[in-house]
């Protein structure tokens, strides 16, 4: 239709004509991905990113540009692509964000299962910790009237069991929530459960924040591998949380340091890694040449269908 043809049309009509083609644009520019599902606390988003946010409200649309920011006690549960995303509290979240790190997952099948050794793992770490932290209490108790638990101590043993539990933003406010590091904790813990929360929510930068510090911790120590029961998993999803969040290199690097001093029960998981990053970064041929030497160790375990697609895929 021309412009005078337009002018001939009454004024509202003519109106609504003119402003078709914007509303085609703004359509077929933005496509919704998902929506809120809940929000509990101070939660804002911006849904088309022009950098003016307003309360979030479940059912609200979310498109890839979108934009969710939590204050300090809020939190919000997403639905995006038929799968659920938890926003802790204190976080900015960028849709485009979390979709490009789950398409990152799905090539790397086995992830789910690590994290879930990671949380057995850890779980029975901390039983046999808390055991030992008990009886120290006592022995400490008896010998001195001047020891006490702190309110710090408290909010990491419930931390440690909301993440049992697998309710990672409660257990994440718990560990905010320390002012000090607890008598009982080992170095740079709070900063690795931190961290572990993060990567475990599908948060890559700030998991490598927070693993970073606890690493930057623990070497001040002057503890090593085998007296930080968690150190080798923290170097595991520090080195995956870069690979997560697009920093090849320097994942590529935590996973060498790994596969040559780390423990045996993690170097599939490593390996497997490690020739994912290489290929992502463009380095197809090392990628296939890391997955056909590992084939030799790894087959007739659970690991060998993840090995064949890396040794098989062309270049």
């Amino acid at each position: 239709m021309n412009i005078l043809a337009v002018r001939k049309l009454p004024k509202t009509l003519a109106f609504l004509v003119a402003l078709l083609p914007a509303i085609q644009t703004v359509a077929i520019g933005e496509t919704r991905v998902g929506e809120i599902q809940s929000v509990e606390g101070p939660v804002t988003f911006d849904a088309y990113a022009t950098g003016k946010f307003i309360a979030a409200m479940p059912g609200d649309a979310l498109f890839e540009q979108s934009v969710i920011k939590t204050g300090f006690e809020g939190r919000a549960e997403l639905l995006i692509g038929g799968e659920r995303f938890t926003i802790p509290p204190d976080t900015e979240a960028r849709i485009e964000t979390l979709l490009e790190s789950r398409r990152k997952q799905r090539k790397v099948g086995w992830l789910s299962s690590f994290i879930k050794y990671v949380g057995r793992w850890v779980s029975s770490s901390w039983k046999e910790e808390e055991t030992a932290v008990l009886g120290g209490r006592a022995s400490k108790s008896e010998a001195s009237t001047d020891f006490w638990v702190t309110e710090d101590d408290v909010f990491l043993v419930k931390a440690r069991e909301l993440i049992a539990e697998e309710d990672y933003a409660e257990a994440l406010e718990m560990l905010e929530a320390i002012q000090f590091a607890p008598e009982d904790a080992l170095p740079g813990e709070v900063e690795y459960l931190k961290g572990h929360l993060y990567y475990s929510m599908g948060f890559y930068e700030e998991a490598t924040w927070h693993l970073g510090n606890a690493d930057f911790e623990i070497e001040k120590s002057g503890y090593n591998f085998s007296e930080i029961p968690f150190y080798t998993l923290l170097h595991f999803e520090r080195a995956s949380s870069h690979y997560f969040s697009g920093d090849y290199d320097m994942s590529q690097s935590i996973l060498t340091v790994l596969i040559q001093g780390g423990p045996g029960e993690l170097e599939p998981y490593a390996l497997l890694m490690l020739a994912q990053v290489l290929r992502e970064a463009g380095n197809i041929t090392e990628s296939r040449r890391l997955a056909e030497e590992a084939l030799g160790s790894y087959r007739g375990t659970p690991f060998e269908a993840d090995f064949s697609v890396l040794a098989d895929e062309g270049e």
